[in-house]
């Protein structure tokens, strides 16, 4: 958590979305498709276990009724494709 506060903490991100992804691979969407998993406008995270992290992020805040916001990468640096607003 640290490394992530640190002004270069992409990479604390990208590890730590790497691992709860493949817990979250095994224990809730196993039987997701790639199909249904290549909802990310990019396709830079296809080939990890990151994408099951996005993919809980965005469901995430689908529950919580963020309506005007998408995670497309774990550190949202110069990702276009990451956005949000205000109200959310």
């Amino acid at each position: 958590m640290y490394g992530m506060m640190l002004p270069s903490g992409n990479d604390a991100a990208y590890a730590m979305a790497e691992y709860f992804g493949s817990i979250l691979k095994e224990k809730k969407w196993q039987n997701t498709t790639d199909e249904e998993l290549k909802l990310l406008p990019t396709s830079f995270f296809n080939n990890s276990n990151v994408k099951y992290f996005l993919k809980e992020m965005n469901f995430q805040a689908t529950t919580l009724k963020m309506q005007n916001t998408f995670y497309d990468s774990p550190h949202g640096l110069m990702n276009k494709h990451n956005i949000s607003t205000a109200a959310d």
